[in-house]
């Protein structure tokens, strides 16, 4: 079951720390969930990447944004959205670390 996902990360980093270390992080959840998530597209603009990706066969889109304070990740159409949001909690606070 696909759903919405919206996940808000609190940080205490610049904007500009908190986006140099983010940078690589699509490509490490690829290659963490390698031959489930395959044809990963995103860019860069300002504070906000958009990205696309398809897993389990369905086309994920959303965006991951940085505030002063926060990063907020939004999906659309997340196979099992509820399960995944704490391994992508994981993820984003493993690649600020």
């Amino acid at each position: 079951m696909a759903d919405n996902l919206s996940i808000q990360i609190d940080h205490r980093m610049t904007k500009a720390d908190v986006i140099a270390k983010l940078q690589g992080f699509m490509d490490q959840v690829i290659a963490d969930y390698a031959g489930m998530v395959k044809d990963l597209q995103e860019s860069w603009e300002g504070n906000t990447n958009t990205f696309s990706f398809t897993v389990m066969g369905q086309s994920v889109t959303g965006t991951l944004e940085v505030t002063d304070s926060h990063i907020i990740i939004q999906g659309n159409n997340v196979p099992f959205a509820s399960m995944v949001e704490e391994a992508i909690r994981y993820h984003v606070k493993e690649a600020l670390s």
